[in-house]
């Protein structure tokens, strides 16, 4: 007797043991299943149905060749101290078995219970709905009722249902008898004394019907039968497991026997190693690469990807505007409304998008093209609330809430005032986050200057932030491409046969690249160190902070100009241009100094960005 876990003989768990008494069998059963249960325990397993298998072998001259798997029988309700899922475990363990067209149900039903309400007669004749392989086993023929027992006649003669195999009946040893000890001997006499005579049965010509000895030898006969007509299938999966086997084989190669021969295989797995990361591997037929990306070809895309987002970080966009921006709108007076950015408007034509901005203060009538008192309103609008008009491209807000007329009305008032949309050129960014900066940030030097400390301290944020995530993004998805990649060269370059030296090379390659990205990482950690203290001697940096100093003012002056009416000829008088310019000098002059060093940090930051 021996325990088997899985598929494969656990002898250090339970070992084999040589059994001479019958009586020692059932015992020892208990003692494996008991073996299985603590192995369950310790390893911490929550499944209530093992899949270890106890084996018993039975040797001897009155033994027939049969192989029998006693599966557990259908749990329809648990305990309270077991599992929920017990009876879903057995079905599962049931259905593992019940598919295999090379074995024989034996699909047991109590004679004193009605076999419409058999639940193992249902999940048989699904898995063998021709029944030329199932035999139901009526058991327990002592137990039925009085008057009842010619509807089990029926049954076993097949009237009440066809069978293939025809149904059969046995008398196995009660509770009682095995609690006394009784034999199974002694019960096999016992069975055939009952069925020879107790009516119906013993009036029954046909005896094939009754007792164990008999279920054996039906199953004899029938094992013979089916193996006689599996053989040609066996025969067909054995020649095709062949043929796999040696195709394998010949795929292998020859064994390295020589010194040479193991010089060339390490060339071979390090020439592809090497081409694989430099990107140079190519097709032997056309010289190009055509099945897959080198590690290179990935890495020269990951690079791209990373760019992309590092250019849109905030320290390289320290003035890009977008919906919801707080933005500053210039006026052809030269002075500056702030506001929200609530839409833009993209252009086909190469032109400059325009874009709509909900003023700060909603009293601003500069900021809109009309404003209308509703009385005919479907809703209620909130003061500040910001869309668009209903089947239009028109924007509003609401600068002032309106009422009801009465609770149960559901028409509203109020004024909504249509924004106007300005070209994008005029809208600039707002430095307020820059000034709330500053004003926190505060030392007790002049204001005037600009702080190279708070300069450090917001670029070392930036980077920290924006920067540092997306470097070590890329930083690992390097390190990933690059270990798959000398994986896949390394298994190309090294026969298949060699599975001890593949595993060896691939657990040093995986040393090799983590390495390689730790020493990566260190290199990262000192270079993103560097890059939030900033420092240059770029040339462009500097004339950026000119030209960027200059260009709002620049730009401010222009729009005054161009706001000016020309004459007949399209001449604007020298008067006026003198007073626009003069007008955007005056703006310029009224702004605090706050505004102005927060304009001076973002001219800087912007500089310093790009």
């Amino acid at each position: 007797m021996k325990k088997i876990t899985g598929s494969t003989q656990d002898e250090s768990v339970y070992p084999w043991k040589d059994l001479a008494d019958w009586g020692e069998i059932s015992e020892e059963i208990e003692r494996a299943q008991r073996c299985i249960l603590e192995r369950a325990r310790t390893s911490n397993s929550t499944a209530e149905v093992a899949r270890d298998v106890v084996e018993v072998e039975v040797y001897g001259p009155g033994c027939t060749d049969l192989t029998l798997i006693d599966l557990p029988g259908i749990v329809r309700f648990s305990g309270d101290k077991e599992s929920q899922t017990l009876g879903k475990d057995v079905k599962e363990l049931i259905h593992e078995y019940l598919p295999n067209d090379r074995c024989v149900i034996l699909a047991v039903v109590p004679a004193n219970v009605d076999f419409h309400n058999s639940e193992i007669m249902a999940d048989a004749k699904k898995a063998d709905p021709t029944t030329l392989r199932t035999i139901p086993v009526i058991t327990k023929p002592d137990l039925i009722d009085k008057g009842g027992e010619n509807s089990v006649l029926d049954l076993l003669l097949g009237h009440k249902m066809e069978c293939a195999l025809e149904f059969h009946m046995v008398k196995c040893r009660g509770q009682k008898a095995l609690d006394e000890g009784v034999s199974l001997r002694v019960g096999l006499k016992e069975e055939a004394a009952f069925f020879e005579l107790q009516e119906p049965w013993c009036s029954q010509v046909e005896r094939g019907y009754f007792g164990v000895p008999a279920l054996r030898t039906k199953l004899a006969k029938l094992q013979v039968r089916m193996i006689r007509k599996s053989i040609p299938d066996i025969l067909v999966e054995i020649g095709a497991k062949f043929a796999a086997a040696r195709e394998q084989l010949r795929q292998l190669g020859d064994l390295m026997t020589s010194d040479l021969e193991r010089r060339q295989c390490y060339l071979a797995v390090t020439s592809a190693v090497l081409q694989c990361m430099d990107g140079n591997a190519m097709d032997s037929d056309t010289g190009l690469n055509n099945e897959e990306k080198s590690a290179a070809a990935e890495q020269h895309a990951e690079f791209a990807v990373f760019r992309e987002k590092v250019l849109g970080t905030k320290l390289a966009n320290i003035k890009e505007i977008e919906v919801g921006s707080n933005v500053r709108v210039s006026l052809p007076d030269g002075s500056e409304v702030a506001g929200k950015l609530v839409h833009k408007f993209e252009t086909d034509d190469g032109k400059p998008p325009t874009v709509v901005v909900k003023p700060d203060d909603l009293t601003d009538v500069r900021m809109y093209s009309k404003v209308t008192n509703h009385t005919n309103l479907t809703r209620k609008f909130m003061l500040g609330e910001c869309n668009t008009y209903t089947g239009t491209s028109d924007w509003y807000v609401c600068t002032k809430e309106g009422e009801s007329e009465d609770e149960a009305s559901t028409v509203w008032t109020g004024t909504l005032a249509n924004l106007r949309t300005f070209v994008h050129d005029d809208v600039r960014s707002s430095p307020t986050w820059l000034k709330e900066r500053i004003a926190c940030n505060r030392t007790d030097d002049l204001p005037c200057f600009l702080s190279a400390v708070l300069f450090n301290k917001i670029v070392a944020s930036m980077v920290s932030s924006d920067w540092s995530p997306l470097c070590k993004e890329l930083l690992q998805k390097a390190e990933n491409t690059l270990g798959g990649s000398v994986q896949k060269a390394a298994a190309k370059g090294l026969p298949s046969r060699y599975p001890a030296l593949r595993v060896h090379l691939q657990e040093q390659l995986d040393l090799m690249v983590a390495k390689e990205c730790d020493k990566a990482r260190t290199d990262l950690d000192s270079f993103l160190a560097l890059e939030r203290h900033p420092y240059t001697q770029n040339h462009y940096f500097f004339e950026n902070i000119c030209k960027n100093r200059n260009q709002r003012l620049k730009q401010q002056q222009l729009r005054m100009i161009e706001s000016r009416k020309a004459d007949s000829a399209g001449k604007i008088f020298k008067s006026d241009v003198l007073a626009s310019v003069t007008a955007a000098f005056e703006h310029n002059e009224c702004m605090s100094c706050e505004d102005h060093m927060a304009q001076e940090m973002e001219v800087a930051l912007e500089a310093y960005g790009k």
